[in-house]
């Protein structure tokens, strides 16, 4: 396209009637036959091989594929670099740092399992898994006689044939991916302003979710459910997560001001054709389209993931089955509620800004520093430390999908909010067990007992109703001691504290005693640790409550901003 440009030939081009599409694939498909050209070269060395032996024809076969996809993706992203703009020399350095920065680390999946899998001393088979590494595992790794990867090979070699169409399925998805977002890249850097650019992206976006979610869905239907699902849901999650910020950041920072031409056409998709809006350039369409791609993609995890758990009710233990029951329902809630407050952001930027990707960079920007500032107090923070408001858990991603992953306990509180911190739990703990000790030390005062309780309990941070429970608790802890039937052998005072050594009968009842003081323990820190509320659960309700305050700014902007064009319009 540079070509065209410097020799100043692409206003002919764009003038005659080849469409933008066929231009591009005219463009490609001239630049893969030539490169095509050196790959074919190379066999008559290769065939030398047969010669000497060792190598069988479809690792060659399997080989060539790889180049040949290597060099088909290369050529898409070389020819869509060019339509941006410059000179030969500059497409050219674009291209080359191109393909070192984001092409060759996205197909390193065809050579290496390093980046998916990983291969290295003491990994188990059955455990690296076999998600990347096509030349490594097939060809590499038999020729070059490496255990791991000969053990990964055999492991494929077991798999029934849905999950070999499955594991090759998965590339050949994110390898037409690849190549159909660059395809429609360079188609829209040549199609005009007045024609549909959003269309083409958009059916992209929409494909390639719906490849995503039914290969990784089926893997999961196929693996079935186990205790590692959860840890496996959250890293899906987080994959469709990123993919729609860059959906957001795309669709609903697109311009809000359209052509006439664009404008008069949506307008004319009324009743049961308005939902082809959705496919209508501009910011609110963008934003609607988002939103309801959203909806789509998590009505199908959770709904997969819920038959998953009515069919294989029994694999799992019924806490685990209620923990990921809930992982999916707060997942999902969570998901469309940042989504809705990303796009309403976007929508509020396009119309302020103009600038497609002033807004752009300032939603990633944002989504960034939401990312890394909790991060660092999250990697840093004690686990028994309150989530105060300042360390921005409510408003982080990462803080919210650990929140889903982990669940809390006595002591690692750290992502529960408006409730006692694990510090606080231990404060209570310690308080508990002064209070048997001076009750049994000194006559079985209770009110002395429980006033020694409350001055440990100034420590914590516990609200007034959370102390009552302490005391109501320790009260009914001693009443459970005095029906206790060795209450004969406790009822002299510090018993157990004034002697070094106990007789057989005192030792029973001592370790009775504390079996007592412990269960109780145990009792009022489970009370107390259901009080608050988990920050996934938080972070719900304030991107919510965000994004319907956006929303309510967005409509009076863009009213004013539709005004101001149509006078405009008139004024001309």
């Amino acid at each position: 396209m540079t070509d065209e440009r410097t020799g100043k030939t692409i206003d002919l081009l764009l003038t005659t009637k080849l469409s933008p599409l066929s231009i591009v694939r005219g463009k490609i498909l001239a630049a893969f036959v030539y490169g095509l050209l050196f790959i074919v070269a190379t066999v008559p060395i290769v065939a030398l091989t047969f010669l000497y032996g060792g190598v069988t024809p479809g690792q060659i076969a399997l080989t060539y594929g790889v180049m040949i996809v290597l060099a088909g993706i290369v050529t898409v992203f070389g020819v869509a670099v060019s339509t941006v703009g410059g000179s030969t020399f500059q497409a050219v350095f674009r291209t080359y740092a191109g393909c070192l920065i984001l092409i060759f680390p996205l197909t390193t999946p065809l050579s290496t399992t390093q980046p998916l899998a990983g291969v290295w001393s003491g990994a188990e088979p059955g455990k690296m898994g076999y998600l990347s590494g096509i030349l490594a595992i097939h060809v590499i790794g038999p020729l070059s006689k490496t255990t791991k990867l000969i053990e990964l090979r055999d492991e494929l070699r077991t798999l029934d044939s849905m999950q070999v169409f499955l594991y090759w399925a998965a590339h050949a998805a994110f390898y037409a991916s690849l190549v159909g977002f660059f395809l429609v890249f360079a188609r829209n850097r040549l199609a005009p302003i007045s024609e549909n650019r959003a269309r083409p992206m958009r059916l992209w976006f929409l494909g390639t979710l719906t490849a995503g979610l039914t290969v990784a869905l089926s893997a999961f239907l196929q693996v079935g459910l186990d205790s590692s699902l959860s840890s496996a849901l959250v890293t899906m999650q987080t994959i469709v997560f990123l993919f729609f910020v860059f959906a957001a950041m795309a669709f609903g920072g697109e311009d809000p001001v359209l052509p006439r031409k664009l404008r008069a056409r949506a307008a004319s998709l009324r009743g049961a054709r308005s939902f082809w809006k959705l496919l209508e350039p501009g910011a609110r369409n963008g934003a609607r389209f988002v939103l309801a791609a959203a909806i789509f993609s998590q009505l199908s995890m959770a709904g997969t993931f819920l038959f998953m758990a009515q069919v294989s009710a029994t694999a799992l233990r019924p806490e685990e089955l209620d923990r990921l029951l809930r992982m999916v329902a707060w997942g999902s809630a969570w998901f469309l509620a940042f989504v809705f407050f990303l796009v309403e952001l976007a929508k509020l930027l396009a119309w302020v800004l103009r600038h497609v990707a002033a807004s752009a960079l300032s939603i990633l920007c944002l989504v960034i520093v939401l990312m890394l500032y909790p991060s660092l107090w999250y990697a840093f923070d004690d686990m028994t430390a309150p989530a105060s408001i300042y360390k921005g858990y409510v408003l982080s991603p990462v803080a919210t999908l650990r929140s889903l992953d982990e669940p809390p306990s006595d002591q690692n509180r750290r992502l529960i909010m408006f409730g006692p911190s694990g510090a606080d739990l231990l404060v209570v703990k310690q308080a508990f067990h002064a209070c048997f000790e001076d009750f049994m030390q000194k006559a079985h005062d209770e009110k002395a007992a429980v006033a020694r309780g409350d001055a440990l309990l100034q420590r914590a941070r516990l609200g007034s109703a959370e102390r009552e429970a302490v005391r109501r608790h320790a009260t009914e802890a001693f009443a459970r001691l005095q029906k206790n039937v060795r209450w004969p052998d406790w009822s002299r005072p510090g018993i157990f504290f004034e002697k070094s050594s106990l007789t057989p009968a005192q030792e029973a009842a001592l370790k009775e005693w504390t079996r007592v003081r412990d269960d109780s323990t145990n009792e009022v820190i489970h009370e107390l640790a259901r009080g608050g509320v988990s920050v996934h659960a938080v972070s719900t309700f304030v991107f919510l409550a965000l994004g319907l305050a956006l929303l309510s700014v967005n409509r009076k902007g863009l009213a004013r901003l539709s005004a101001q064009v149509a006078k405009a319009e008139g004024a001309v």
